[in-house]
């Protein structure tokens, strides 16, 4: 079955959890789609904080695509993928009053296609792993 799958997550700047507590439900959840959904693709995108890309990217083998500053000079707003889906990312201005910017991707669904075996070689790179 081939869907999309969204995550979102606020990590706020001083959490009730470890950012361990985080990274091993996001790795739960990711391993479980992985298994149940094998040619899913997943999108995890949120206000990560002080929650490193490497440790996100360590658990899950995503990569983050967001490369200009959310929010003042930081860069707490980020996407990760699965795969090269999204052909267009942008960091605007926000239209509601907010202090962090507005992300915009895009993902042309012909391009996503070309991606379904690279993919597929991802999730089985992603299963050696962390198995």
């Amino acid at each position: 079955m081939n869907g999309t799958f969204f995550g979102a997550s606020y990590h706020p700047p001083r959490p009730l959890y470890t950012p361990t507590a985080l990274l091993d439900y996001i790795q739960t959840c990711v391993e479980e789609i992985i298994h149940d959904f094998p040619a899913a693709t997943i999108v995890l995108a949120g206000d990560f904080n002080q929650l490193t890309d490497e440790n996100v990217i360590e658990r899950t083998g995503f990569s983050q695509i967001i490369l200009q500053p959310t929010r003042g000079t930081h860069l707490l707003d980020r996407i990760f993928v699965c795969d090269p889906i999204y052909t267009v990312v942008r960091v605007i201005s926000s239209l509601v009053k907010s202090d962090h910017k507005a992300i915009v991707a895009y993902a042309d669904r012909e391009r996503e296609n070309l991606f379904a075996s690279h993919h597929n070689h991802n999730n089985n790179k992603y299963n050696s792993q962390h198995n």
